[in-house]
């Protein structure tokens, strides 16, 4: 019964009435203006994040020092 009356109402869309309601879809693109700038924001922010993320990581590898005298002793241990 549901989808009799989905048929019927789907059949009694009026065509040029989808067209006007798809021309206007088509006049409210977003300018080329914005696009740009939604790009290059995004670009800025992957960036960020990048540089940031690289400084992080050498930062807190080197604030570790129990985990290089790991690494030493193991080395040592190795060669022996």
């Amino acid at each position: 019964m549901k989808n009799e009356k989905l048929a019927r109402a789907i059949s009694d869309i009026d065509d040029e009435l989808i067209e006007e309601a798809h021309g206007d879809m088509l006049r409210r693109r977003m300018p080329l203006a914005k696009k740009l700038t939604a790009v290059a924001a995004c670009f800025i922010a992957v960036l960020f994040t990048a540089v940031v993320w690289h400084r992080i990581t050498a930062v807190g590898i080197e604030s570790l020092p129990l985990e290089c005298r790991c690494t030493v002793w193991i080395s040592q241990n190795a060669v022996r």
